[in-house]
């Protein structure tokens, strides 16, 4: 079983949490492959993990526990990706990501920081809808089994036949796999 962690289940993992036990039993387990994408949610942000800091996201998975894992890499987004672990997209990945975005949040994150800036709160949920469309679309695109996540809202009745078209397959929260 291949599963993709959730840019948020390294976060919990590294902040031990009782989600990021239940993510670590799963890692663990021989049954399962699990892989991390290249990419930095908010609140790796308040780590001090940037695009052009790439050691420090390696610092943060290994201090998570998941430095070893296989990592996935996501479409380039500009000021969202790290330089050189990311993939330029083809006008199919393209449109897999913007249908994602429309699925997951009614409408795909643009292109262009808000004007408040990165750090402000409509900074902060444009960065984690971006980091949710890749993380989604690293999933798909590799054919992975399982989507963990640590929000329940990835798993609304209303997503699941949506994100099933779109070959999600199963989204699963910590202790559900």
């Amino acid at each position: 079983m291949k599963i993709t962690l959730d840019p948020h289940c390294i976060v919990h993992l590294a902040n031990r949490t009782g989600a990021g036990s239940r993510i670590a039993q799963l890692v663990s387990r021989r049954d399962a492959a699990c892989f991390v994408v290249d990419i930095a949610c908010a609140p790796m942000r308040d780590r001090g993990v940037r695009p052009e800091q790439y050691e420090h996201f390696e610092g943060l998975l290994a201090a998570a526990g998941v430095g070893h894992l296989p990592r996935l890499e996501p479409l380039f987004v500009c000021d969202v990706t790290f330089w050189g672990k990311c993939v330029p997209a083809s006008d199919e990945m393209a449109r897999l990501a913007q249908g994602l975005g429309d699925v997951l949040y009614g409408e795909a994150p643009g292109a262009e920081i808000p004007f408040e800036g990165p750090n402000s709160p409509a900074g902060r949920r444009w960065l984690d809808r971006h980091c949710g469309v890749q993380a989604m679309w690293c999933h798909i695109h590799h054919r992975n089994d399982v989507f963990l996540t640590t929000d329940a809202c990835l798993k609304r009745d209303a997503l699941r036949p949506k994100l099933g078209a779109l070959g999600a397959g199963r989204v699963c929260l910590p202790g559900e796999v």
